[in-house]
């Protein structure tokens, strides 16, 4: 089962609760999307089951899940929502979602010019080590993405304003309003663009 090395995903409100592996996952706050939501809730299971997860986006847009160990996944209304998932997810111990996430951008190339935060790390839910999400402090930097032209006409119409999760390399890499949003040609390629997004880093 292979995973995007990079993925950018709404944050939106998101009522509902997700469960995994057992454990409710905690969130900081009720704005989540679907890379928050697992970042927060494989990191949960990581640190009290002992037992590394790992997490992605496959190349038709749905969420990928898996460990060593068999799991299972419960989600309900708005968490099941973002993250595409549908129904019961159980007895194995690696799962696909059932529909793309919805609003997903999956770049064919990503690059960041400075970070989204200049801080990382996680801030303890409960005694038991849970953890409820990111602690860090807002930067500002540009994401760069190489998409299809007709991709690029539709994100620019689409993406000023709105706050968006970026991951890269199965981490959760940043959080970002994006302020401006530019085009910039790839040399004399027709099929390939660059957009770039001016982000203004949130937590």
């Amino acid at each position: 089962m292979s995973a995007s090395l990079a993925w950018i995903a709404p944050v939106l409100p998101t009522d509902g609760v997700l469960a995994i592996a057992g454990e409710t996952i905690p969130t900081p706050d009720l704005r989540q999307s679907a890379i928050s939501l697992l970042a927060i809730g494989a990191d949960n299971v990581s640190r009290l089951d002992v037992d590394a997860m790992t997490w992605g986006i496959n190349s038709t847009g749905r969420i990928t899940l898996r460990r060593t160990a068999v799991f299972d996944i419960a989600a309900t209304a708005g968490c099941e929502t973002r993250l595409g998932l549908s129904g019961a997810y159980t007895g194995a111990n690696s799962y696909v979602g059932a529909t793309p996430v919805p609003g997903l951008i999956l770049p064919l190339g990503l690059r960041l010019d400075g970070p989204l935060w200049d801080a990382e790390g996680y801030r303890p839910a409960n005694v038991s080590g849970a953890s409820s999400g990111a602690f860090l402090r807002g930067a500002s930097g540009t994401l760069l993405i190489d998409t299809t032209w007709a991709s690029a006409w539709a994100l620019e119409t689409v993406v000023r304003g709105k706050v968006y999760d970026v991951a890269h390399a199965g981490r959760w890499a940043g959080r970002g309003r994006v302020m401006e949003c530019t085009r910039q040609r790839q040399g004399r390629r027709s099929d390939i663009v660059t957009l770039a997004l001016s982000m203004q880093g949130v937590s």
